[in-house]
């Protein structure tokens, strides 16, 4: 990645960096017939340059939207 440049960076190019450590975990399950995906994940982020420290989380839910198309038996 290059860092900022042109007329509106005042400041310099203000290139940051960070590091992190963490994990992730994922649970699959149904609704009824519909498949349903479930994740979390969970970092420390450390070593900041430019940028601020701290735990960072996520969820995600997934799931097909429509109608799955016919098996054929």
């Amino acid at each position: 990645m290059t860092g900022d440049s042109g007329p509106g960076a005042k400041l310099g190019d203000f290139k940051g960096r960070i590091a992190g450590l963490g994990g992730t975990m994922g649970y699959n399950f149904k609704m009824g017939e519909t498949p349903v995906s479930l994740t979390l994940k969970v970092f420390q982020e450390f070593g900041a340059k430019n940028r601020p420290e701290g735990t960072a989380g996520f969820v995600s839910v997934a799931f097909p939207i429509g109608t799955p198309p016919a098996q054929v038996k």
